[in-house]
């Protein structure tokens, strides 16, 4: 290929050298909306090295165009940093924007948005402190970006991660990285997003971007987690944060909490093995606001204008529904082969109302009168020493709200023994004030013939040769029932799985069966982890033990009796069937 005169390269080098001599320097950044070219941000601006200090807007900007799954995180951006420099502005623009939209929407609550907003205008103007709750509503600690390949996510955020160092300078902002081998992806996308007059950038081993105001952006390892504790940082983002462990991410929290600053994740969806399966934890928790300062973005590629989207359009009919939703669109979806695929964590994990409890008519309406009911107990007995138990309560179902046969199981409290049999289930049952007169238990129906200690040499004397349900009506527990009204034995794991997919989250979308995770942290993370094997519900997983319990008491009142095909007409939403695994309806 023909090659540039000498001349011309020397010229070239002798303008690059005069522009990082020149005392000002256009050090801006400017994110504006792709297509419309509306303008979102500013940052940075006219820098001067001699004085060092900003001296106002530079006459050019370097623009990034951002699609609309990257506007949200811009915006939240730009929000917490004003917070973070000025707080009390930050406030003001925020509540008056809030009364905006809602005078726009014709919302109720406009007038009181208005009366907030007056007070915060008359307090900043009066020179008096806003209260902590109008300032922590604007509170960032961390957010996490996920998506699939090409959607931008890394982009943006080394975006933001060079916008506040642009604009505070002699700031410290680390991008962590799975490990060393790892640099290379960010270390592009910074020196496609700032000229190369604006930094100086020093290789292996510092991986630092030096930037002409002071600021430096660290390129650092995430492989070791003791390593991030040393040094501290304004802004911290993670890049392929489903491969950094969760101790490297507490870690890198700890680095910003001098200067106030937050994290930021990029991430794909984990999968089976990722040492960063916390990311998913931790967006679940965001979505049932489990996590205070925690905020989720969803960035899809399908909306990416900056990428040939058919070219991922085309790698559809050669996946399962589930693998192009996770691997390519980015979503965080349940496992393939999790049992209780229905399951929501944001929907289905919540504290129980404060209203609604009908307990007492629902198991009359289903058990009769023969005890005045406050409460339901659903136990499995494995062989010792596992036990686990629900403690349930019955809320009015908003599909029938006077019909006491029908309601809203909800998991209140759990007991978790590891080493205990039913005497000491029993005994922790009584210490949290349940009435044995008033509880009905619904027990395995192994649980009439054998009891936790298999070996009788080893069983308490006074329970040799004892079922569990002896054992528990000796203790007081007199009302035990096995799972299914009409058999002596239990049915069979599939259809307790279809009855509880079904109660989780019916083809109406009314979900009747809840968890509260605060209080019943074990059931909540078996019935998200049960994971079927060659088929079928594992039946050597620990979360089979709480999986039992809530598919023993689903079964006992909404039983799904009937032919395979009978049980899937459009009764329960079915699953995208997997590779590898059989479908469990």
């Amino acid at each position: 290929m023909p090659r540039s005169p000498t001349n011309k390269l020397v010229r070239s080098q002798l303008d690059a050298d005069a522009r990082r001599e020149a005392r000002f320097v256009d050090l801006q950044l400017d994110f504006v909306e792709h297509g419309t070219k509306r303008h979102l941000a500013r940052f940075g601006g006219l820098w001067d090295r001699l004085e060092k200090e900003y001296a106002g807007d530079a006459p050019r900007s370097r623009i990034i165009e951002v699609h609309a799954q990257q506007i949200r995180a811009i915006e939240r951006f730009d929000l917490w940093f004003k917070s973070h420099l000025d707080p009390e502005q930050a406030v003001l623009e925020a509540a008056e924007r809030a009364m905006l939209d809602a005078v726009a929407r014709n919302d109720d609550g406009a007038e009181t948005l208005a009366q907030r907003t007056a007070h915060i205008r008359d307090t900043i103007a009066n020179d008096r402190e806003l209260d902590a709750e109008a300032i922590s509503a604007i509170g960032l600690a961390e957010l996490f970006l996920s998506g699939g390949r090409r959607s931008g996510k890394s982009t943006i955020m080394l975006s933001l991660l060079a916008s506040y160092a642009i604009a505070v300078p002699e700031s410290i902002v680390w991008c962590v990285v799975p490990s060393e081998q790892f640099h290379v992806e960010p270390k592009d996308i910074i020196e496609a997003i700032c000229p190369r007059d604006w930094y100086g950038y020093n290789g292996a081993p510092f991986y630092t971007f030096y930037f002409c105001n002071g600021s430096q952006l660290v390129i650092r390892s995430g492989h070791h987690a003791g390593s991030l504790k040393k040094g501290k940082a304004a802004l911290v983002g993670l890049n392929e944060a489903q491969q950094i462990s969760e101790a490297s991410y507490r870690n890198a929290r700890g680095a910003v909490v001098d200067d106030g600053g937050f994290v930021i994740s990029a991430l794909n969806p984990p999968t089976a093995g990722d040492i960063g399966a916390w990311t998913a934890d931790a967006i679940q928790a965001i979505a049932k606001n489990g996590r205070p300062g925690g905020e989720h973005i969803f960035i899809d590629p399908l909306d990416n204008p900056h990428i040939d989207v058919a070219k991922l359009l085309a790698m559809r009919s050669g996946m399962t529904e589930h693998d192009w939703e996770t691997q390519i669109r980015g979503r965080i979806l349940a496992h393939p082969d999790a049992v209780i695929y229905t399951w929501d964590a944001a929907a289905n994990e919540r504290r129980p109302p404060d209203l609604g409890k009908i307990t007492h008519a629902f198991l009359t309406a289903h058990e009769g009168d023969r005890a005045s009911w406050s409460t339901l107990v659903v136990a499995d007995v494995q062989n010792f020493p596992w036990i686990a138990a629900g403690i349930f309560d019955v809320y009015r179902d908003p599909r029938a709200p006077e019909d006491m046969r029908k309601g809203l199981l909800w998991m209140r409290e759990e007991v978790a023994l590891a080493q205990g049999d039913e005497v000491d289930v029993c005994t922790e049952l009584k210490r949290r004030g349940i009435d044995p007169a008033r509880t009905l238990v619904v027990l395995d129906a192994s649980c009439w013939w054998q009891q936790a200690q298999r070996d009788e040499t080893k069983q308490r004397p006074e329970y040799r040769g004892k079922g569990s349900s002896d054992i528990f009506k000796a203790c007081g527990f007199i009302h035990c029932v096995p799972p299914d009204r009409n058999m002596k034995r239990n049915p069979d794991v599939l259809e307790r799985v279809r009855a509880t997919n079904a109660l989780a989250r019916p083809a109406d979308n009314i979900r009747g069966l809840f968890i509260d995770s605060d209080r019943c942290t074990n059931a909540a993370e078996s019935v998200r982890k049960w994971r079927a094997k060659n088929g079928k519900p594992s039946r050597y997983s620990k979360s089979a033990h709480f999986g039992d319990v809530v598919g023993y008491a689903c079964w006992r009142f909404f039983p799904r009796r009937g032919t395979a095909s009978k049980l899937l007409q459009s009764e329960v939403l079915t699953r995208p069937r997997a590779e590898g695994y059989e479908r469990i309806p």
